[in-house]
C-alpha cells in the first residue's frame, strides 16, 4: 500500500463498491485492487496471472483468481519456517555471514528431504533423514582427518580413532590411486 510505484486509483476504495475489483496489466505482470470492506482494499500484483478473471467459486464476494489463487498457496512460507525452526542449525552468532549460511543450510536440508521423497523413495521421519544426511556428508572428512592426527591432541586422536581404517584397507586405496594417477610431464 505504501510503494509509490502503485497508482493511487488502486490504493483510494472511498468512490467504489464493496466486492469490486480494479485490474491493471504490465507486460510482465498484473495488479488487482480488490475492495474486501468498506474502506478496506487489498492489492496483489502477480507475475502468473494475465487475465482479470473473476473466481465462479466465490459467489457474491466476486474475488479475483489472483486472489483466490494466492490465498489456497500462501501456506508455503509458513510451513518452511516451521520446518527450521524445529531442527535448526544456527547457534547464537553476531557474525551476519554466517546467520546466511545457516539460514541456508536450514532450506537445503528441507529441498533434499522434498527431493528424497519425491524420488519415489521410502518416506522416512525427518529426524532419521537427517542424521542420515548428517552421516553421509561429514563420516568421509572423519575418515579422511583420522588419517594424519599427528600434532593433534590425544583426546581428539582418541575421538577419532573408531574411524580409523585399517592398513589393509588402505594399502588398497593407495595401491588404486597410485595405478590411477596421471603421469607427470618430465
Amino acid at each position: 500500500m505504501n510503494k509509490r510505484e502503485v497508482p493511487p486509483e488502486f490504493l483510494s476504495s472511498k468512490n467504489r463498491e464493496v466486492f469490486s475489483s480494479l485490474f491493471g496489466f504490465k507486460k510482465d505482470y498484473s495488479l488487482v485492487s480488490y475492495v474486501l470492506k468498506k474502506e478496506k482494499c487489498v492489492i496483489l500484483v502477480s507475475s502468473l496471472h494475465n487475465d482479470n478473471e473473476i473466481d465462479p467459486e466465490t459467489y457474491d464476494q466476486k474475488k479475483p483468481t489472483m486472489i483466490t489463487f494466492y490465498n489456497n498457496t500462501k501456506g508455503g512460507v509458513d510451513t518452511t519456517d516451521k520446518l527450521c525452526a524445529s531442527y535448526n542449525v544456527s547457534r547464537n552468532i553476531r557474525r551476519w555471514p554466517m546467520v546466511v549460511f545457516c539460514a541456508i543450510l536450514n532450506m537445503s536440508v528441507i529441498n533434499a528431504r522434498l527431493i528424497h521423497i519425491g524420488n519415489d523413495q521410502a518416506v522416512t521421519r525427518r529426524k532419521v533423514f537427517l542424521k542420515k544426511l548428517v552421516d553421509e556428508l561429514v563420516l568421509p572428512q572423519l575418515y579422511r582427518r583420522s588419517q594424519n592426527t599427528v600434532g593433534m591432541p590425544l583426546d581428539l586422536q582418541r575421538k577419532l580413532q573408531p574411524y580409523r581404517q585399517d592398513e589393509r584397507n588402505l594399502a588398497n586405496e593407495e595401491g588404486q590411486e597410485a595405478t590411477g594417477a596421471k603421469r607427470k610431464r618430465s
